[in-house]
């Protein structure tokens, strides 16, 4: 059964944490408790700040080809500017290696040959 949502009172809240607190009867495990729910909210916020810039971030990319036309080399520049600048903003310091590749058929392949697919590599990031 579904507990429908609610927000908790400030006074409600503060009556749970003295609840525990006296049901654990230890600081430490109080402590250790509100590091917990405060490293639990920092966490939900960054996500949504995270998630917000994305969602920004693929509209954009969702309008390249329409701004782009048949410049392909445009779109790619754009879409790997757009995840290095995703991956600097919520990377923490690391580096992104990617590539585009299309899925082409093999003009060489025999009719025998099981895979008659090639893998072209038509765009990759800088790093």
């Amino acid at each position: 059964e579904k507990v429908p949502k609610k927000d908790l009172l400030r006074e409600d809240f503060l009556e749970l944490c003295q609840t525990f607190h006296k049901v654990l009867d230890s600081d430490d495990y109080m402590d250790r408790l509100l590091d917990f729910v405060h490293l639990v909210v920092q966490t939900q916020r960054g996500d949504l700040r995270r998630e917000r810039k994305r969602r920004r971030w693929l509209e954009v990319m969702s309008l390249l080809p329409q701004i782009s036309g048949s410049d392909h080399s445009l779109y790619f520049r754009s879409f790997f500017d757009i995840i290095e600048k995703d991956f600097a903003y919520h990377g923490n310091g690391r580096l992104i290696n990617a590539y585009i590749a299309l899925i082409e058929v093999d003009p060489d392949a025999d009719e025998e040959d099981e895979d008659k697919t090639l893998l072209k590599y038509v765009a990759s990031t800088t790093n």
